[in-house]
């Protein structure tokens, strides 16, 4: 692969996975190796030589499933590294892309490799947050006897939140707010659904008429439950960061 003439080539997608990969396809079939970059993300340059790639799932799946042949494991790094917030994340999925395509086998274990290991540092960071999320989301009964939980998590977390909350609340109708990327998780009737685009102000108004008292209550049990004399807040802050506090109930 070589580089475009009259300056460094720069794929430009709209911010989905499929379109990720369509930029990955065409990389290849031109034998180049271009920057990818989200259209919404992307810092014009006056050197870079532009071009926005049209999103095509028949050539993102073509890419998907060579990766899929590689392993179960390679693709879902990929989906993982996706869901990052990590702003160089085209970077390295491309990056982890060419590297295990070239070997032709699946590279995870070898964490010494500098580029597999920033491909699985992304996942880590991904993982590690939806799993605090699920024990550090807090939901809100609202007047129409739905749940309410808000969040502005680092990384895209909401994809993998869907099954526990799913489980956990049975039959419940929910919505999860992303309010840092405007997305909500949606649960009607059990099927659920993320969308984009989601405006939600002034949730506090559509609380249920007990939910102030819930909150009270809440808060009682965790003042309570705590052992004054074993107090440690850099203990607390490191399984319950500040950046939450926010919207956890018991912080407010």
């Amino acid at each position: 692969m070589t580089g475009l003439p009259g300056g460094d080539a720069v794929f430009l997608y709209d911010g989905s996975l499929e379109g990720l990969l369509t930029c990955v396809f065409e990389a290849y079939r031109l034998k180049i190796l271009p920057e990818i970059a989200s259209a919404d993300n992307y810092c014009k340059s006056l050197f870079a030589a532009e071009q926005y790639i049209a999103t095509d799932t028949v050539k993102a799946e073509r890419v998907c499933a060579g990766l899929k042949k590689l392993g179960g494991a390679v693709f879902s790094t990929v989906q993982y590294c996706y869901l990052s917030g990590e702003p160089r994340k085209e970077k390295i999925i491309f990056a982890y892309i060419r590297h295990t395509l070239s070997a032709g086998r699946d590279l995870n274990g070898n964490y010494a490799d500098p580029v597999i290991s920033a491909a699985l540092a992304c996942l880590q960071k991904v993982t590690r947050e939806a799993e605090r999320l699920k024990g550090l989301l807090r939901l809100q009964e609202l007047k129409d006897g739905s749940f309410y939980g808000a969040v502005e998590p680092e990384h895209c977390v909401l994809p993998l939140l869907a099954g526990h909350f799913r489980a956990r609340l049975g039959g419940q109708s929910w919505i999860i707010h992303d309010a840092r990327r405007s997305m909500a998780l949606v649960c009607r009737q059990g099927e659920v659904r993320v969308f984009s685009a989601v405006d939600i102000q002034n949730a506090r108004e559509q609380y249920s008429a007990a939910e102030p008292g819930y909150q009270e209550l809440w808060k009682i049990f965790f003042k309570n439950i705590a052992i004054q004399e074993r107090r440690n807040l850099k203990l607390q802050r490191h399984f319950m960061p500040r950046r939450y506090w926010k919207y956890l109930v018991e912080k407010n």
